[in-house]
């Protein structure tokens, strides 16, 4: 790709939706402007509203003309508060001269009606008439969410418990004992709801709703308005590739989602604390300072994924529509699907932590509301959010390139995702497009972790059964399922999956590469401990494996622990994602987007290092082979060699290596000879094997 007629476009269409007034209006004045303006009309409003019925009459039920007489017996003796000095306040009026009193039997229906403010039942009296031993239970029926009804209970309510405190009072004094000493506990309350709390609360779900809106129109006046005016035709016959052109538009999409998430979050956040809300939903006082302003950039750098996420979906949902109004009707679904998950997560009680890391949506919405309100997260559960929506996000974006591209979707008028998904529509191809195996990719991941976590479940820690079943499923979704779609798109399957023979040099390369990998690997990860430790809760999570691997039969765990990972994997990342990579882009991008999925898909961030180089190492030797053999291979005898070090721990001696320093580098010599492998064998390698003479030549398509 040209990244200078790239730029040409993006700020080309930038330029143009920026002069459009509705973009400025929607994207920069309504969050500078409007929440402010809500903000202090609403504080002012309820400020208002809460003085005027402080004032109105006190509109009270009671089921009989008994309980009337009760409870205007009760409230005629009610004491006057004192102030701070302990003088009777003279400006409080007795709650007795400002009820209105209505006989219902239907007390319930009354309040739900609004036709009286709270219901008073005296359900229970004991020793009525006797001051000294009278007993009431009264429940108060009321409606929380009106200010009559609320306020109607509070005073009710208020003024029954100063009664009976009065006569506590009396009957101390006629035992003759101090009211001082009568209560053996006392209570203080401090409020530690504060500004980030009520940030937490408000700005998940509207940060969401928000780069959605934001995205939408530039979204449809960059597919769906360029067709409805005329000029997408026009535009695609200049001579500039379609997917630079897809390119432009894309950033400039993303770049007014993130412009209008950004200048929202700050708008909200600024109007929160500086607007009066805190005040009126109960915050502690706090200054500025208070704020939560170290969370603030990793809420920014969690909304770039996001917004690449959300704007590659409206964009290839908007590339189907004719006109404006039909991206509109198509945008709604994708409005209700997003919010969906964010909705589940803003559920009382839910936890950044399970399936909820990498449920798309959702696992940002609970990051924001954490971040804000000041909760304290694991480094693993921030970049597990990170990075599966960056995987999604990375999956959405090839998908949506890939759609807008094509011809069925740019010229024909009746395109739609039936069209596209139709069997006898589809044309044979070689390779899977990038678009179709990142967005199988991206889904299998959620799909998954899911899969992993309901075994943890299931066994409760059998880990025998958590394996056996992780060897039966394995190959269904990284090998089966990958199959079935690749026969669906009428893709060839050989060198789609790197199913074809390989040069014996780099049979002998992955064999040098199995056997000085496990080196590798072991300096990565005492380098990272240096940098980021291992928590002792997770060193515990893994013993169970560790004893398993010691108890077990050696031919089980190779079977299950190397041979099975080992080919599915190989078949799914090194195989179909990285020749549809290779179809599509250049061999450096093929090779770290691979790595990055491989390392991603082990759930480990503490082994995420550790896992991309040495998917980097199996990705350089299929790109170079066009083969998964020599990859399977390597991969075997790196987890095999786990196996036999777990179940022999002195199978090392002989090489110099103490089985009990793990956390300690290993030898110079060892190491020294490990890079010498490694060295030996991208050389070996580092002639690519030719593409065979029958595929040359081929298009790719889907």
């Amino acid at each position: 790709m040209n990244l200078t007629r790239i730029k040409t476009i993006y700020f080309k269409e930038l330029v143009d939706l920026l002069r459009d007034r509705r973009t400025v209006i929607a994207t920069i004045i309504v969050p500078v402007v409007l929440y402010p303006m809500l903000m202090l009309f609403s504080v002012q409003a309820a400020s208002v509203q809460t003085g005027k019925v402080a004032q109105e009459q006190i509109v009270v039920g009671v089921p009989s003309r008994e309980d009337q007489n009760t409870l205007i017996r009760l409230l005629a003796n009610e004491p006057t508060p004192k102030d701070e000095d302990g003088q009777p306040d003279t400006d409080y009026k007795p709650l007795i001269s400002r009820v209105q009193w209505v006989i219902t039997k239907d007390i319930k229906s009354a309040v739900q009606s609004h036709q009286i403010g709270c219901g008073v039942l005296v359900s229970k009296v004991q020793n009525a008439g006797d001051p000294l031993r009278e007993q009431y239970t009264f429940e108060l029926l009321v409606q929380t969410d009106q200010i009559r009804s609320r306020m109607a209970a509070n005073r009710v309510e208020s003024a029954l418990r100063r009664i009976g405190q009065n006569r506590v009072d009396q009957r101390l004094d006629s035992l003759d004992v101090s009211r001082d000493v009568i209560d053996p506990f006392f209570f203080k309350q401090t409020n530690l709801t504060t500004s980030g709390s009520l940030l937490g609360l408000i700005m998940p779900l509207l940060l969401v709703l928000i780069t959605l809106t934001s995205a939408i129109y530039p979204a449809i006046d960059l597919t769906a308005g360029e067709r409805e005016r005329g000029t997408l035709e026009t535009l695609l016959v200049c001579p500039v590739p379609a997917g630079e052109l897809v390119a432009g538009k894309f950033l400039t999409v993303v770049t007014i989602a993130l412009l209008g998430a950004m200048l929202n979050l700050g708008s909200v956040a600024a109007t929160v604390y500086f607007g009066g809300l805190t005040d009126l939903l109960g915050a502690a006082e706090q200054s500025a300072g208070d704020l939560p302003l170290s969370a603030i950039p990793i809420v920014l750098l969690a909304l770039i994924p996001f917004a690449v996420l959300t704007s590659a979906i409206l964009l290839a949902v908007c590339g189907f529509a004719r006109s404006f109004k039909e991206a509109q009707n198509y945008i709604t679904p994708v409005i209700l699907a997003t919010l969906m998950p964010g909705m589940v997560a803003n559920l009382p009680g839910t936890q950044l932590q399970g399936p909820m890391l990498v449920l798309p949506v959702g696992n940002m919405v609970l990051l924001v509301r954490d971040l804000l309100s000041g909760t304290q997260l694991e480094v693993y559960q921030i970049m597990m959010v990170l990075l599966s929506t960056s995987l999604y996000a990375g999956g959405a974006v090839a998908l949506a390139t890939q759609m807008f591209g094509r011809e069925a979707v740019m010229f024909s008028d009746n395109a739609s995702i039936k069209s596209l998904l139709s069997r006898r529509m589809i044309r044979a191809s070689k390779y899977p497009s990038m678009g179709l195996a990142c967005f199988y990719v991206a889904m299998l991941f959620p799909v998954w972790f899911y899969v992993q976590t309901a075994l943890q479940r299931k066994f409760d820690g059998d880990m025998v059964n958590v394996l056996r079943w992780t060897a039966v499923l394995m190959p269904v979704f990284f090998a089966i399922l990958p199959a079935l779609m690749l026969w669906y798109f009428k893709l060839e399957m050989k060198p789609t999956l790197a199913l074809g023979k390989a040069a014996p040099r780099y049979w002998l390369s992955g064999l040098l590469l199995g056997l000085s990998m496990w080196v590798v690997g072991h300096e990565i990860f005492v380098i990272q401990e240096y940098i980021l430790p291992i928590p002792e809760a997770l060193i515990q999570q893994q013993a169970p494996m560790e004893a398993l691997m010691k108890n077990q039969p050696l031919w089980w765990l190779l079977l299950v622990v190397a041979v099975v990972p080992a080919v599915v994997e190989e078949m799914c990342f090194r195989g179909m994602l990285l020749n549809s990579l290779r179809a599509n882009s250049r061999r450096y991008i093929g090779l770290l987007v691979t790595a990055a999925a491989f390392a991603m898909f082990h759930f480990l961030v503490y082994r995420l290092a550790l896992t991309f180089v040495l998917g980097l190492f199996l990705a350089y030797l299929c790109w170079q082979s066009r083969s998964i053999w020599p990859g399977v291979l390597a991969h075997f005898m790196n987890n095999g060699f786990a196996v036999l070090r777990a179940q022999y721990p002195n199978v090392v001696e002989w090489i110099g290596i103490d089985p009990a320093s793990e956390s300690k580098h290993l030898p110079i010599h060892v190491i020294v000879i490990a890079a010498v492998l490694v060295v030996a064998a991208i050389w070996i390698s580092r002639k690519p094997m030719d593409e065979p003479q029958s595929h040359r030549g081929t298009e790719t398509s889907q």
